[in-house]
């Protein structure tokens, strides 16, 4: 058994969108995690879900068992659903870090309103809700408001025109595909690391921010997507630079596939991303237990030369 203990979350939120078997999501990911011994303590969001009206208990429920585990300082993973579940997930985590920060790995921004979208669908806007541009109406569990500073994009490359404009006009950073490619993998990890210095985090990846050839068992896939290795060099770095205390994998559909391996491996990229977070933390988690920690972060992120020696060149990412 894998000894390291975490809470796991179930969120089978379906009405963001409009491909059913997303709300399977969860419970494949848990058989796997099961399957290759790890050892969680198991929570299941059970709400009442609507694609004719949005019915928020689902989200304030998630929100409550999200703030009670963050409360608990338990790592947290938490399993999709489609990416509209981040209202509840990073709201419950706000109420405990106000100053949280959330890397966003996504092919789509998720920050239309409900003017602005052109589908209409729910987890194309779980953030403009999260920043303040649209409202949950009547619900007094939503109370807290993300920073537009405190939210960073990696590998978008699907943003509609609407969202561009949003983005911009709230200097929200944001780093596409054609970015990575144009700076350099180094550099834009670099980058996002200065941003998060020091800083809680909260990491959110959608299965669709992969190549549709490696992540295939996801609804809207759009092709020239991540690799695993630039995702996978991002999170190390970000647990140099910070600490990842909440991570979400969503938008895993075992309805879609072409053959019986699509699911497992789209659903290992997201557990296999765990392993990475839940090994890199042990680090972090000695190395505070120790008494060594000051409250100053900043003299132990790596120096430029040792970041891309250490942290990329593994990979075999040269150095810039």
């Amino acid at each position: 058994m894998i000894e390291t203990s975490f809470s796991f979350i179930e969120a089978p939120i379906h009405q963001g969108q409009s491909h059913f078997g997303v709300v399977l999501g969860p419970g494949f990911i848990r058989q796997c995690l099961l399957d290759q011994n790890f050892h969680f303590k198991n929570f299941n969001v059970m709400s009442k879900q609507s694609r004719h009206e949005i019915q928020w208990q689902a989200y304030e429920a998630l929100s409550q068992i999200v703030e009670q585990e963050a409360r608990r300082k338990q790592p947290l993973f938490i399993a999709g659903g489609d990416h509209s579940l981040s209202i509840g997930s990073i709201q419950g985590l706000m109420r405990v870090e106000p100053d949280l920060k959330v890397v966003w790995v996504d092919a789509h921004g998720d920050i239309n309103t409900r003017i602005s979208s052109l589908s209409g669908a729910l987890h194309g806007m779980p953030l403009a809700y999260l920043i303040g541009e649209d409202t949950v109406s009547g619900s007094r569990w939503f109370t807290e408001k993300l920073k537009p500073e405190n939210l960073i994009y990696f590998g978008v490359r699907d943003l509609d025109t609407a969202e561009k404009l949003f983005l911009d006009a709230l200097n929200i950073r944001y780093y596409t595909t054609s970015d990575i490619e144009r700076l350099g993998l180094p550099e834009v990890i670099w980058q996002i690391c200065k941003l998060t210095a020091g800083s809680k985090i909260h990491l959110s990846v959608d299965s669709d921010a992969f190549d549709p050839a490696i992540a295939p068992s996801t609804g809207i896939r759009v092709e020239y997507g991540l690799s695993i290795e630039s995702v996978h060099a991002l999170t190390k770095a970000l647990i140099s630079s910070g600490r990842i205390i909440s991570y979400e994998f969503v938008e895993l559909n075992p309805q879609i596939f072409s053959s019986l391996s699509d699911v497992n491996k789209t659903a290992q990229i997201g557990i296999d991303l765990l392993k990475l977070i839940l090994n890199e933390n042990k680090l972090i988690s000695n190395f505070t237990k120790k008494e060594k920690y000051d409250g100053n972060y900043s003299k132990y992120i790596p120096t430029k030369p040792d970041f891309y020696n250490e942290n990329l060149q593994e990979f075999g990412l040269p150095r810039p």
